[in-house]
């Protein structure tokens, strides 16, 4: 968003509040800062007195990390919307007990649990939008961040100005108006409004990495080249852009390079795949095996790249997908992409889990390791790996597939969901749901693996004994 001339002196650009439409409620989220008090300023001047007409409602989480201060906020910013007429649902959240029982950082949990309050309180109300106080300052931090974490296209392309929490049939989505806006223009408009910002102190701990970009990696980068910030910026434009193009043309060439489809097989013409950019035939390659029937979960980066290098060199042992998909190169220039369901053996309705051992399950080309160990004081996640503590199970563990209408609560779910629901918004395709893996228990479903892991699986500080599960696809266990 360009900057504009105010008064002779650069400004920001106007708030982008467009995809809020007439009577629609919008809930912000403010924290009491100079940002998210300067967006709850223009919303509430835009809902009251401009031409948008939209509803504004407030929501103000609690992190449980600051004592009396963030008990202060809290009264802050009551007082605040009481003086402006307008509801605030506050939520209480305990950050570091979430970081310590997940094995994550504080900064990790605390947007994950501000998310899921986020959504909560929109649900509670009935909100179709999210605000959320992002700026340019933000954005930049971010995207140093992920460039020195190790990021994509995608990821370098920064934060979103829209972001979907929750589908059809009651979408809800995030928006960040200000994102073309500098700290320097929300403290402005406090002033303006006559608003004293709180002070959230966590903003000075150097422990945080974005602290740490923000007060010493930044300014470091300034003194290099006093147009840094615009740099960046334009970086993280030219990805955003790159990643549009590369997808694009990935598009027309899975079109153009298919040669057949169904019976569980598809053929694809490796030449035009091989003509690509490396970055736009990975897109291809990936689209490719989406419409193969490969759960989009279940592609990883790396098996994406051997198979962009098989392209090349040919005459490459078969790589194999842990959803049930054999991925072959074959000479002659055609990528075959065959499914293993028929050619294993007859799949068993359930198989019971060996603990400690291994555990086929041919019906989705599937095995599964077990160990007992200790709680890991650095426990480690992914899709295919999970820790579950001793003392949740009840009874043999088992192997199945997903049962009609059953139900778990994923981690940080406010709820019970439909495990059919958390296939479907996986892109899971519909002939692949029905012998998905599910480890369950007695008491029901424990993992949807790959997927989600039940809110009643959790570690908890002190835990002792664990079940560390790890997935594979079953051709690695047979070729020893």
């Amino acid at each position: 968003m360009a900057r504009t001339s105010r008064g002779g002196v650069d400004g920001p650009p106007a708030p982008d509040f467009s995809p809020v439409g007439p009577g629609d409620l919008l809930l912000v989220a403010v924290s009491g800062g100079a940002d998210s008090l300067a967006l709850l300023r223009v919303a509430h001047g835009l809902a009251e007195g401009g031409s948008r007409r939209f509803r504004v409602g407030v929501i103000h989480v609690h992190h449980g990390m600051r004592g009396t201060a963030a008990d202060r906020d809290e009264q802050f910013l009551r007082g605040l919307c009481e003086s402006l007429g307008l509801r605030v649902v506050v939520a209480r959240v305990d950050v570091p007990d979430r970081a310590r029982r997940h094995r994550i950082s504080a900064e990790l949990a605390g947007r994950e649990a501000r998310y899921e309050a986020f959504l909560s309180a929109a649900i509670q109300l009935g909100a179709r939008w999210i605000a959320t106080a992002h700026t340019e300052d933000d954005q930049v931090e971010t995207i140093l961040f992920r460039l020195v974490r190790g990021s994509g296209l995608i990821g370098l392309a920064g934060i979103p100005y829209r972001r979907e929490l929750q589908g059809d049939p009651s979408p809800v989505e995030v928006i960040r108006p200000l994102l073309g806006w500098r700290r320097s223009d929300t403290e402005a408009i406090c002033i303006e409004a006559g608003w004293s910002p709180r002070h959230d102190s966590t903003n000075d701990d150097l422990q945080f990495s974005r602290n740490r970009i923000r007060q010493e990696v930044l300014p470091l980068l300034l003194q290099v080249h006093p147009a840094a910030r615009q740099a960046i910026l334009q970086l993280s434009e030219d990805a955003l852009f790159a990643a549009a193009s590369w997808r694009e043309q990935a598009e027309l060439v899975v079109l153009a390079a298919r040669l057949s489809e169904g019976s569980g097989e598809s053929r694809w013409c490796t030449e035009p795949l091989r003509a690509l950019p490396p970055p736009a035939t990975e897109w291809a390659l990936r689209l490719l095996l989406e419409r193969s029937g490969a759960p989009a979960a279940m592609i990883s980066r790396e098996t994406v790249r051997r198979l962009r290098l098989s392209l090349h060199s040919g005459g490459e042992p078969p790589l194999t997908l842990a959803g049930g998909l054999h991925v072959a190169h074959v000479e002659g220039g055609v990528l075959v992409v065959r499914a293993l369901a028929g050619a294993a053996p007859d799949p068993p309705a359930e198989a019971r889990v060996n603990v400690p051992g291994q555990t086929a399950y041919p019906a989705f080309g599937l095995s599964l390791r077990s160990e007992v160990l200790p709680v890991p004081h650095d426990l480690k996640t992914g899709p295919w790996l999970c820790h579950l503590p001793r003392r949740a199970l009840q009874g043999a563990l088992r192997l199945r597939g997903p049962e009609t209408g059953e139900r778990m609560r994923p981690f940080g779910s406010t709820g019970r969901r439909l495990i059919s629901d958390i296939l479907s918004e996986a892109h899971i395709p519909r002939d692949k749901r029905a012998a998905w893996p599910i480890l369950s228990d007695e008491a029901g479903a424990l993992w949807v693996v790959g997927l989600a892991v039940s809110e009643r699986c959790r570690i908890q500080t002190g835990e002792g004994e664990c079940l560390r599960l790890t997935a594979f696809p079953l051709s690695e266990t047979l070729s020893g």
